[in-house]
């Protein structure tokens, strides 16, 4: 997924970043939808965007999403959080769903 920054005057290629699945700690295969849906916000709070990146899953992967923190150069591969249906309680089937359907705001 490539992240281009914006400003008062649109787009630019400064400060543009590539994110990749496999580099966020995807499963095997499990980078195949990376990006499919994702989402700016201040998550935290503390005035930055941070990058809500979803990947489905499928029959043979679970779904993933990736919250990247958000910085004051933008969002940041170091830090991530990375949620799969492994990280909740009593999810039967949860990880077949994480990641699907967008990102809410």
């Amino acid at each position: 997924m490539l992240f281009l920054a914006g400003g008062p005057d649109g787009l630019s290629g400064e400060g543009a970043r590539l994110f990749d699945g496999d580099d966020l700690g995807a499963a095997p295969g499990g980078d195949a939808d990376f990006g499919s849906a994702v989402a700016l916000t201040d998550l935290d709070g503390d005035g930055r965007a941070d990058l809500v990146v979803a990947a489905p899953g499928g029959d043979t992967v679970d779904g993933v999403a990736y919250l990247l923190p958000g910085t004051a150069g933008g969002p940041a591969a170091e830090g991530v959080t990375r949620l799969s249906g492994d990280s909740f309680d009593d999810t039967e089937g949860l990880g077949l769903l994480m990641g699907g359907g967008g990102v809410a705001h």
